[in-house]
């Protein structure tokens, strides 16, 4: 079984910041597959980016720990 680590994606149309928890599988480096959470409510949230899609990620400092942060899909040739 593939383990899995928490990748925060921000949530759009929100009024202001709102960063949702998902849990992702990491592919290589900081690239990671986002999986979509059991209580994912597909019309109650937008995501940044939807559920099973590959993110690249960046390790951010905040609420006194080091987060993934979901920041942008890869580019495609």
């Amino acid at each position: 079984m593939t383990s899995t680590t928490t990748v925060f994606v921000r949530l759009l149309a929100e009024g202001l910041d709102v960063w949702r928890p998902v849990p992702a599988q990491r592919l290589d480096g900081d690239y990671f597959r986002l999986l979509k959470p059991d209580d994912f409510g597909g019309d109650a949230e937008i995501w940044e980016f939807p559920p099973h899609s590959v993110v690249r990620c960046e390790q951010l400092f905040f609420e006194g720990e080091s987060k993934w942060i979901a920041i942008a899909t890869p580019l495609t040739p």
